[in-house]
């Protein structure tokens, strides 16, 4: 549904009676005449059995939201990750930092008659050290705001990828199966090799999850 819409920003989507899908975006309101069978992909129910037909042999395939999250996963750019980094401040902010040494006692005195010198036995001595300032705001929840953003705009690309190419590959696979006794040779195979194009994309940035999900259900 991105196609000819020129901003990523919307705020509502609808539909009517008609299949025709209508889109406030920040540039303006855009509508897309859809078919049936794209409404059903979208949640609703009112399509004939053949129509339904055409979805289940989708069913092997993972959805959106697990390849999604597959991506974000091989990424790793969790939101948790940048929960850890900030509760390993906080807690560091806590724990002192110790130091630890082994050391002989020297004594030396000196006087007008007489110099000795007289070496103790080794003693072991610990100091533990706190900076206040941290315990307030730890100069690293700095560094971890800066990789937060950057981090989070990291994830947003990933799923837009993603999406786009989920959906662009379910249209060609729609287009395909809908086409087909219309379509010559050269057709299918252009088809067939942008599908492939496609599915390796997804594995791409998911470490193969996509195709290693059809497979697991195939078995």
């Amino acid at each position: 549904m991105y196609k000819g819409i020129s901003t990523k920003k919307a705020s509502a989507i609808s539909s009517d009676k008609r299949s025709t899908i209508w889109i406030a975006t920040d540039k303006g309101l855009y509508r897309a005449l859809y078919p049936k069978w794209s409404l059903y992909a979208a949640g609703y129910n009112s399509v004939s059995e053949d129509e339904q037909d055409i979805f289940k042999r989708f069913e092997r395939e993972p959805g959106v939201r697990d390849v999604q999250n597959a991506a974000i996963a091989y990424a790793e750019v969790q939101p948790k990750k940048i929960q850890g980094w900030r509760k390993q401040a906080r807690i560091k902010a806590i724990i002192p930092e110790l130091t630890l040494d082994y050391d002989k006692t020297v004594t030396t005195a000196l006087g007008a008659t007489y110099d000795r010198v007289q070496v103790g036995p080794r003693d072991w001595g610990l100091t533990l050290k706190w900076d206040i300032g941290d315990l307030i705001f730890s100069t690293e929840q700095t560094s971890i705001d800066v990789r937060s953003r950057l981090m989070v705009q990291l994830r947003d690309d990933i799923l837009d990828e993603i999406t786009r190419t989920y959906f662009e590959r379910r249209r060609l696979q729609m287009d395909a199966y809908l086409l087909q006794t219309s379509q010559d040779l050269k057709q299918k195979l252009q088809k067939e090799l942008r599908l492939q194009e496609l599915t390796a994309d997804l594995d791409a940035l998911t470490g193969g999850y996509f195709s290693d999900s059809i497979k697991q259900v195939e078995k």
